[in-house]
């Protein structure tokens, strides 16, 4: 692995996205793209593919997070659907969505949460007074499943909800496995992907989808310089994901 580094404004992004990349991309697919001012280019011939990994995030929307990106809420709200409460009063699973109207709390639109904006400061996010957080309605956390609400199931440390649907075969082998190569264990399920991943975690599941099939391809990836920020703490969780 190549790796650019440098202060910011020293030329990371114009080098690796504004010259390398359009110039692989010009050489190796006939794309229309103009690399920046360079004098050469050496060793374009010993690469036979190139694959550019941006900062688009994977989640399709803000309010996207583990559970949702990977199909397992799918799963979960049918489990919900099909609980004897939930028959009882025609609960279908998308009773169990925070996404649309009828279990979520409306006053916060199933987010927990309500943006207050101020003038001349970033805006504040405070915590919804009616639902107090929970994104659903009273009426939707009385229904359970193994004793826990939908909202107790989203709050769930991702390692702590593989070992809860550990016997169901719809989740564990389609869902979960995919969740903990690509995700922290000590991740929530409902946290969202834009805070949760930085532009080359975000990356991860088409960079694993693009491996090439042939041994001795020569694919270059590039991957365009992160501008997050992060803790210790948190370059730490990090680690993991970069020794796969």
């Amino acid at each position: 692995m190549t790796a650019i580094s440098g202060v910011s404004g020293s030329g990371k992004s114009s080098l690796v996205s504004g010259i390398l990349a359009p110039a692989l991309q010009r050489h190796l697919h006939n794309s229309d793209t103009i690399a920046g001012k360079h004098s050469s280019i050496k060793g374009l011939e010993h690469v036979d593919k190139a694959i550019i990994i941006d900062q688009s995030p994977i989640g399709r929307t803000p309010r996207s997070n583990p559970a949702t990106y990977t199909k397992v809420f799918d799963e979960i709200r049918t489990l919900f659907s099909k609980t004897t409460l939930a028959k009882e009063r025609g609960y279908k699973p998308g009773h169990f969505s925070f996404n649309v109207k009828g279990g979520r709390c409306e006053s916060c639109k199933g987010a927990g949460s309500m943006k207050l904006e101020m003038n001349f400061l970033p805006d504040v996010w405070i915590t919804c007074d009616v639902c107090q957080g929970l994104r659903y309605t009273r009426e939707c956390l009385e229904v359970t499943w193994k004793g826990k609400n939908i909202n107790d199931i989203l709050q769930m440390p991702i390692g702590e909800a593989v070992t809860f649907f550990e016997n169901h075969r719809k989740m564990k082998p389609l869902s979960f496995s995919k969740i903990t190569e690509k995700y922290f264990e000590h991740s929530t399920l409902c946290v969202p992907l834009d805070f949760l991943m930085c532009a080359l975690d975000s990356q991860l599941p088409p960079f694993q989808a693009e491996r090439p099939s042939v041994s001795n391809l020569q694919v270059n990836y590039a991957a365009h310089p992160t501008n997050t920020q992060f803790t210790f703490s948190t370059n730490q969780q990090r680690g993991s994901l970069s020794q796969m």
